[in-house]
């Protein structure tokens, strides 16, 4: 079953405006960053990903982000998509100084090895500009995302979040070269022994990719990931720490105090032929700053809550294009 979740579909298409093999229409030239493309209106995009994340200070890690993903053209501006998460936890740690892990596993000397249905979410795309005949491309995304195991340790849990986000890509020299930058705010609850946490999530990616040759694309990739909140351990909340508190009822927003950062940095390969593509990238940990010092943060890179490596693979594959229909290629966005 795992093996099959590893395997992927999704689509490519060569556009009127541009030349042949450009990227278009929800490629993922990157892991993490993605470009402002909607769907051709009445098209659906069907994605495998699986994204290998490995390493930490002790002992051994690994866990797997296997998601598969449907998105559908409702108009030419505006993508529906929907995903759901399956992950595959393996590790040992030997530190008892790396939490949550050595907890979860059972304590120092045992194992966690398990796979879990571990959420879904729902969310939409809306384009307000077009990367091909506006001066830059940008859409807006909105979702809801559900969490029924913790993608660190694998451990159960019961968060909802809401998540924002903006899509913004340039292209140069006919499509030659893609820019992307895709910031992403999670706002989360989730319940704990305590009672309930919030956090807030900043997620901000960036890619830059050159075609080499029709079909193939290289690039570079930046993604920062951190987290605001005042988590609930040890019986109370650490008085030294801002609370994370959103609320829409009495107009009361704080941030909270950041409690962790990362970030990586690494190259991606893209191919694409008629009807499918494919997408590989490698990340690596670059710095990062956690919780608690010693074993959690460790040559100024954070263990506890990230990796030494992000490894991905996407795939995908689309249904339901008119191939003799220019409308998207054109730029008629019409709502």
């Amino acid at each position: 079953m795992m093996n099959n979740l590893k395997i992927g579909i999704a689509m490519v298409f060569s556009g009127l405006l541009l030349c042949a093999n450009s990227a278009q229409s929800e490629e993922a030239l990157w892991l993490y960053a993605k470009g402002s493309d909607t769907r051709p209106k009445g098209s659906f995009e069907v994605k495998f990903s699986d994204l290998f994340r490995t390493g930490k200070a002790s002992a051994d890690y690994d866990f797997h982000d296997l998601r598969l993903e449907v998105e559908y053209g409702l108009t030419s501006r505006l993508t529906l998509g929907g995903k759901v998460m399956v992950f595959r936890h393996d590790y040992q740690v030997l530190d008892e100084d790396l939490k949550p892990y050595v907890e979860t596993q059972g304590g120092l000397g045992s194992r966690f090895k398990d796979t879990h249905f571990g959420g879904y979410d729902l969310g939409l795309k809306y384009n307000l500009l077009s990367p091909y005949k506006d001066v830059v491309g940008l859409s807006l995304g909105f979702g809801y995302e559900n969490r029924q195991h913790n993608s660190l340790d694998g451990a159960a849990t019961n968060q909802d979040a809401i998540w924002v986000g903006a899509f913004i890509q340039k292209n140069y020299l006919d499509a030659t070269i893609a820019i992307a930058f895709s910031p992403k705010i999670h706002h989360k609850r989730r319940s704990t022994p305590g009672g309930l946490e919030e956090e807030l999530a900043l997620d901000l990616a960036a890619g830059v990719a050159y075609r080499v040759n029709p079909g193939w694309f290289l690039g570079l990739e930046f993604r920062h990931q951190s987290d605001y909140r005042n988590p609930f351990e040890s019986g109370g909340f650490n008085p030294e720490l801002q609370t994370t508190n959103v609320s829409l009822s009495d107009l009361n927003f704080s941030v909270g105090s950041q409690y962790q950062r990362s970030n990586y940095f690494g190259p991606t390969v893209h191919y694409a032929s008629q009807g499918w593509w494919s997408t590989f990238g490698a990340l690596y940990q670059l710095e990062g700053q956690g919780r608690a010092p010693g074993v959690n943060n460790i040559d100024g890179r954070n263990w506890s809550d990230h990796e030494r490596w992000h490894i991905g693979f996407i795939v995908g594959w689309e249904f339901g294009r008119d191939n003799g229909s220019n409308e998207f290629e054109m730029g008629d966005f019409e709502f």
